[in-house]
Parts: C-alpha cells; sequence; structure tokens
C-alpha cells in the first residue's frame, strides 16, 4: 500500500510540473467514523466512500485488496479524528 501511494504521490507531482496541469483530485469530506492513528509519523490511510463521508480501510502490509476497495487516500498526522472531522482526500477514482 505504501509503495503504491508513494507512486501515485510521486508520479502526479512530476506530470504536474511537466505539463502544469493538476492531475490530483482532491475533496475535503467528513470521517464516516472515529479513526485513531497510533503510528509515530505521517501515515497514508485508505477511504472507501459511504453516504456522508469516508470509511477508513484496513492498514498493513500486504493489504493490496484494500487497494482495489479504496475511493482515496489521505496523509494524516498520529491522532485521534472524531466521527465528522474533515480530511483532505486525494481521490483514486471519480466521485460517483
Amino acid at each position: 500500500m505504501s509503495a503504491a501511494v508513494s507512486l501515485h504521490e510521486t508520479l502526479f507531482r512530476a506530470l504536474k510540473a511537466v505539463t502544469g496541469k493538476p492531475l490530483l483530485r482532491s475533496l475535503t469530506i467528513p470521517l464516516a467514523e472515529d479513526l485513531r492513528l497510533e503510528r509515530r509519523m505521517p501515515s497514508a490511510v485508505l477511504f472507501r466512500m459511504v453516504d456522508g463521508g469516508v470509511e477508513p480501510l484496513e492498514w498493513g502490509v500486504a493489504l493490496c485488496r484494500e487497494l482495489a476497495k479504496a475511493d482515496a487516500y489521505a496523509i494524516l498526522q498520529p491522532g485521534v479524528y472524531g466521527k465528522g472531522s474533515l480530511v483532505n482526500a486525494i481521490m483514486l477514482k471519480k466521485p460517483a
């Protein structure tokens, strides 16, 4: 998952530098449930769009199946994010 998000971030930002066109689409959207990030550094979190916001997907090594479910991701600082907290999600798919 980290490799996929890193490639996405690097590739699309590099293409923007070359073309001058922003290729990453972001959306500020509320969390549909509480989220606790206990890692000591910023982390990529995959999200699935649900009615009224986004819900986090599982995170960890060898969870490629979660990428197939993901509609967006965000790089978040450690901490507790309550339901309704706004996150700036980078879209992986077109919003429906």
